[in-house]
């Protein structure tokens, strides 16, 4: 892993010096989406999980349990139809390229776990049909927030508050 862009922090670096806050880290969202498949019991040998965040759509891929790698895809709609085709496209994308650096064998079952607000269960549900070399789980905001313990609000959209809580 590594920062290719440290002037993005540079702002927020500077507000905490200013401010002479103590610094415990700097974390990776992709990285901690390693804790995030340990927290839910995830089993599959090849598995994307895929993260409805405020920037985006964030899929992470894991191979036997061990965080391989992750891409963010920006979306400029939040229309849950929207949302769910192009999480539908950029997952196909990722399995291309899974498959063509043969980190996913052409047959391998892949489990696509979709962490998102209920608002968008239906549409997801309808944009991922079942195939014999897919799997598709759709885990709600809700139910992750019950599983952490959370005290996150219910009309929570994103998935910002469930890394925060595993960090």
């Amino acid at each position: 892993s590594a920062l290719t862009n440290v002037e993005i922090l540079k702002p927020w670096m500077d507000i905490v010096a200013q401010r002479r806050v103590p610094l415990a880290g700097i974390f990776s969202l992709a990285l901690l989406s390693q804790a995030l498949f340990k927290r839910l019991a995830l089993h599959d040998d090849h598995a994307l999980i895929v993260t409805y965040q405020s920037g985006g759509l964030r899929q992470s891929y894991f191979h036997e349990g061990e965080f391989r790698f992750s891409r963010m895809t920006p979306l400029s709609d939040n229309n849950p139809e929207t949302v769910a085709a192009v999480t539908l496209q950029e997952v196909a994308k990722t399995r291309q390229f899974l498959a063509s650096t043969r980190l996913l064998p052409r047959d391998a079952s892949l489990a696509i776990v979709t962490v998102a607000h209920e608002h968008h269960r239906s549409a997801f549900e309808e944009a991922f049909p079942a195939t014999s070399t897919t799997v598709h789980r759709f885990i709600d905001l809700f139910e992750i927030s019950q599983l952490f313990k959370l005290r996150q609000p219910a009309d929570a959209m994103f998935c910002e508050p469930v890394f925060l809580a595993l960090l």
